[in-house]
């Protein structure tokens, strides 16, 4: 995983959370969009980029707001505050998560970065009674992080479903 420098703001498990052994533990990147607090993977979070241009793809649900050019290769955005109903449609602002999907490479813009936490499986309560419009499969559980409840995303699946339904590599 690359990190830029400009876009370095956390620390290692901030938390201050007694952790058990290594083999229990998974490291979660946490950020903040539309005022609510979530977590991936570590491992599954390939790259974290700063927000720039992004190529307006028409036709496409008002969540994805385009592609960007990373090196090369053809990334998909996905603004995650219009996916999760917490903002409206509006000029991207933030930080781009870039994952790896079963189509590729897809980024997804949070408002803010805020650390990577260690957690283990006790912290991970994975029948919270969680009320959304997601699929649930989206999410992997809620977990205890000191005084805070992050929701834990599994960003790789959250990003593969509908936006690949018209693919992003194919706009000009």
């Amino acid at each position: 995983m690359s990190l830029s420098a400009s876009v370095h703001p956390f620390q290692n498990g901030g938390s201050g959370t007694a952790v058990a052994d290594d083999d229990q533990i998974e490291k979660y990147l946490t950020y903040r969009v539309g005022g609510e607090l979530y977590g991936t993977p570590l491992l599954s979070t390939r790259e974290v980029i700063k927000i720039g241009e992004i190529k307006e793809a028409p036709y496409m649900v008002p969540h994805f707001k385009g592609v960007i050019n990373l090196r090369g290769q053809i990334v998909g955005i996905v603004d995650l505050r219009i996916k999760f109903g917490l903002g409206v449609p509006g000029v991207p602002r933030g930080i781009i998560l870039i994952s790896e999907t079963e189509h590729g490479l897809m980024g997804a813009i949070v408002d803010e970065l805020l650390a990577v936490e260690k957690v283990t499986e006790e912290q991970i309560d994975r029948k919270a009674p969680i009320q959304t419009t997601l699929p649930l499969e989206y999410f992997i559980g809620v977990a205890r992080v000191g005084d805070r409840l992050v929701n834990l995303v599994d960003l790789s699946r959250c990003l593969s479903q509908d936006e690949m339904r018209s693919n992003p590599t194919q706009v000009k």
